[in-house]
């Protein structure tokens, strides 16, 4: 007895009288479908692949190129000869320093080629005419001078009308347009008349309210951080000067010997070795002064400072 409902016996019947429609598909053809999808998944890894390795070639190449690409922005200017900019600067000042001559305020002035003695020691912040080793003359401006007494010498400075001898000592001289003032701060100075008569200056007790150790350090370190190494050297010879016992001065003493070795003043970046090491000997860096020293090789003798 058959209990499928009618309704589902009409569909069971209507199915068996479908015709199955005849197929095609071989192994071949299956194996074939598989080959191609595979292809497909391979080159679609293959493209993923090389754009990952050329995206990290790109990275790699940037790294290496940046930090050369930064120092070509970072160099100086050059000048239509092809010379930096600095360098010509630092070449210019080491001139005007020859001699003792130390342009504080305008390192672009620079002295005549002939040298001063070097018992003479200038400070300006403008241009000067050095006519020999004991002659110079000075225009408008402030001008420091001093001198350590020489037998036999005397330093001959030409003014506006007027002329100066110092035989030692300090002095500021100021000039501004036709005239001229002279501060005698110790030492022995005369004015020179016409006719060759002296006329001895009397010393004039001026409080200078000179600067401190620790401001002459920070001033310079300030220089430093401004990029005006010229001028640090400056306030760091001041500072040598003027307080050469001091802590500051200690430290003081090797930067200045270091600005002035790389600014290829080697004389005077011996001299202020062979000064620490008279200063201070057997001290801690006693070891690496002297390996400074050496690679200097030899030059010139010393007179504090500046070479003979």
């Amino acid at each position: 007895m058959n209990e499928t409902p009618p309704e589902l016996q009409r569909f069971v019947e209507a199915a068996r009288e479908q015709v199955i429609a005849p197929t095609h598909v071989t192994a071949d053809a299956v194996l074939a479908g598989l080959e191609r999808h595979r292809d497909r998944t391979q080159a679609r890894r293959t493209i993923t692949l090389s754009a990952a390795i050329a995206l990290a070639a790109s990275l790699i190449t940037v790294s290496l190129l940046w930090p050369m690409l930064s120092a070509r922005d970072a160099s100086p200017p050059r000048d239509p000869a092809g010379h930096a900019g600095h360098a010509g600067h630092a070449t210019g000042h080491a001139a005007g320093q020859a001699g003792g001559i130390t342009n504080v305020d305008a390192p672009e002035h620079q002295a005549a080629s002939l040298d001063l003695d070097s018992a003479v020691s200038l400070r300006t912040n403008t241009q000067v005419e050095v006519r020999g080793p004991w002659s110079l003359a000075l225009g408008e401006g402030v001008h420091e001078l001093e001198v350590q007494a020489t037998p036999g010498q005397a330093l001959r400075v030409s003014l506006p009308g007027l002329e100066l001898e110092l035989a030692e000592g300090n002095a500021t001289i100021e000039v501004v347009q036709s005239s001229a003032a002279v501060k005698l701060h110790n030492g022995v100075a005369a004015w020179i008349g016409e006719d060759g008569q002296r006329t001895v200056l009397n010393v004039e007790h001026v409080d200078l309210q000179a600067p401190s150790a620790t401001e002459l350090a920070r001033e310079a370190e300030r220089l430093l951080a401004a990029g005006k190494p010229d001028k640090a050297v400056a306030v760091l010879r001041r500072l040598v000067a003027a307080y050469p016992k001091a802590s500051q001065t200690r430290t003081g003493l090797l930067d200045l010997a270091r600005l002035l070795r790389n600014s290829t003043r080697k004389d005077e970046a011996r001299c202020a070795y062979e000064l620490y090491l008279q200063r201070w000997p057997g001290s801690a860096v006693d070891g690496e002064v002297r390996a400074a020293l050496a690679r200097l090789g030899p030059g010139r003798a010393c007179r504090g400072l500046d070479p003979r």
